[in-house]
Order: C-alpha cells, then sequence, then structure tokens
C-alpha cells in the first residue's frame, strides 16, 4: 500500500493509454478520492505500469487532503521523477499551500522556472509562491524583491491590469511586514480597486 512496491515495465503510450482508461476513468473516478475504490484502481494500474506519472500524482490526492504529507510527498517524487517538466513545480505549489514546507517549496519551484521556464499553478507564477514562502519565513525583502520583479514581467507583458488582487494583496501584506505603511494602504486599496468584494 506504500509508494514503493510496483513493478516497472517498459514505457508504451498506448499500453499507458489503456492503463488510465481502464483504472481512472471507468475505475477510480467512479469513487470519492478518500474511498478505497479510488486507491484500489490506482494500485491496480500501478501494478500494470508503475511509470505512469499520472497514477502517481492521484495517488497523492488523498494524501494531501488528509494531510498525510510524507506519504503524498513520496507519491508525487515518483510522478516528478516520470514526469519531471509536469509535476516538479506542481510539487512545489503543494509544498507551500498544503505541506508548508516553504524552503522545499522554493527549492523545486526555483529549479522548475531553471529547467523549464516562467510556469504557473492554479493562476499564478512560481514567483508568486516563492515569495509568498519567503514571507512566511520572515524573509520580508527577499520577498518584497521577487514579488516586486514579478509585478515588473507581467507589467511589461501584459500591463498592469493583468495583475491579479491576491499579488496585490500579498505585496500589501509584505510591505506591512516591513512597516512601509504607507506602501500597504497603497497596494490594498489597489486590490479592493480590482476586487471590491474581497472579504480578506
Amino acid at each position: 500500500k506504500n509508494c514503493y512496491t510496483f513493478a516497472q515495465p517498459p514505457n508504451n503510450k498506448v499500453q499507458q493509454d489503456t492503463i488510465i482508461e481502464k483504472y481512472l476513468k471507468n475505475g477510480a473516478y467512479k469513487y470519492h478520492y478518500i474511498l478505497q475504490g479510488w486507491d484500489d484502481n490506482i494500485n491496480l494500474a500501478l501494478k500494470q505500469d508503475s511509470t505512469i506519472a499520472m497514477l502517481w500524482q492521484q495517488k497523492a490526492i488523498p494524501y494531501w487532503k488528509t494531510k498525510k504529507y510524507s506519504l503524498a510527498v513520496a507519491c508525487y517524487d515518483k510522478a516528478v521523477l516520470y514526469d519531471r517538466e509536469k509535476y516538479l513545480g506542481r510539487r512545489g505549489y503543494l509544498k507551500c499551500i498544503f505541506q508548508r514546507d516553504y524552503t522545499s517549496a522554493i527549492s523545486d519551484m526555483e529549479l522548475a522556472e531553471k529547467e523549464f521556464g516562467y510556469g504557473y499553478q492554479n493562476d499564478h507564477s512560481y514567483s508568486f509562491y516563492i515569495s509568498l514562502c519567503y514571507l512566511q519565513l520572515n524573509e520580508f525583502d527577499k520577498a518584497e524583491r521577487i514579488l516586486q520583479n514579478d509585478f515588473n514581467k507581467t507589467t511589461k507583458e501584459h500591463g498592469e491590469n493583468w495583475i491579479h488582487f491576491l499579488d496585490l494583496f500579498y505585496m500589501g501584506i509584505i510591505h506591512y511586514e516591513l512597516r512601509n505603511y504607507d506602501k500597504a494602504i497603497h497596494f490594498f486599496d489597489r486590490t479592493l480597486n480590482t476586487y471590491n468584494n474581497f472579504s480578506d
């Protein structure tokens, strides 16, 4: 039942698609992810081919949701092993938001950006999450510098209106922590101008 007990047959795309169809679409997905049927079907699929990254990613979902983070990361390590480009940055995002392992999250997202270029997870850039991690580590100057660089990139490429209200909100928090209160108010006002029903 752990993440290390499955055989590894040769990679075959058609065969892998058949496994995904049988054990995910017509198997695990018929159950809620915290029910045993979800995990049972994924384990059957992994016995067929444990090199399918998506299976490891799907196996990890209930572990993230039930806060079994060591198991979740062990499964995600396998997903990264078999599809590094797709899952390295995602693992960093999950470490940031769920596990709150900020140092490791920074490492994953910096590597993802270095290896595969500027990227996003859930509508926000790696830089946004890296900045958020530094904020949580009380490294406010780093957090501000990284997020400001991201603002500059976004503004240059798409215009100032493209900056997400959450990005503005967290920049306000960073400036509050830096005791730059006027700047904090400026970014909180911009947040509300962008999304005037923002409850936070």
